[in-house]
């Protein structure tokens, strides 16, 4: 199944909230995977705060 009708499919759920979770790094992605979360991000802001350890603007 292509990414983007899994992401419909999930979208168009009814009674049912879609979480969408950060992770820094393909690596978390991955492990949240593993364990259910059924979507999440990886976000410039996430991804640089994980190496530089700066806050977010």
């Amino acid at each position: 199944m292509k990414p983007t009708t899994k992401l419909r499919q999930l979208l168009r759920r009814r009674n049912k909230v879609l979480a969408v979770l950060g992770a820094p790094n393909a690596f978390h992605a991955k492990i949240m995977e593993a364990n259910g979360v059924e979507s999440c991000f990886v976000g410039t802001s996430i991804t640089g705060g994980n190496y530089t350890g700066e806050p977010a603007a």
